[in-house]
């Protein structure tokens, strides 16, 4: 998804927000329009963390600075960029907003419990 494409989603989700008069076809419309540009910056944030991890050795504590989030969080954001990388397809599905962090988050957590062999072949096949 393009940048315009994003601003375009925000402006109609704006515009929902404040029409009394929106139905819930129009409300619909802007939940999906919110899923996809929260998608989209899940994608944008993969990608910087996995810009930082090449330029840091311990990138987790200036995500959670950068973010006001936990180390913990920080952790499974570091985890979420490198499943991206090693997913090119999951990461292109999530800059489009066809899929959420959370499936990406699903198959790092599955990926973990596999061998290493094993992980690549699921990576493969996702």
């Amino acid at each position: 998804m393009t940048p315009g494409a994003v601003s375009e989603r925000a402006t109609h989700i704006a515009a929902v927000r404040v029409d009394a008069a929106a139905d819930a076809v129009a409300v619909r419309s802007a939940l999906v329009a919110v899923r996809e540009i929260t998608s989209w910056a899940a994608g944008q944030q993969a990608a910087l963390v996995a810009k930082l991890s090449s330029l840091e050795s311990f990138p987790e504590a200036t995500i959670a600075a950068a973010t006001k989030e936990s180390l913990g969080a920080s952790t499974k954001t570091r985890e979420r960029s490198d499943t991206l990388g090693a997913t090119p397809q999951l990461a292109s599905s999530l800059d489009d907003g066809a899929i959420t962090a959370g499936h990406i988050d699903a198959v790092t957590r599955a990926g973990k419990q596999l061998d290493p062999a094993q992980r690549d072949e699921l990576f493969a096949r996702v």
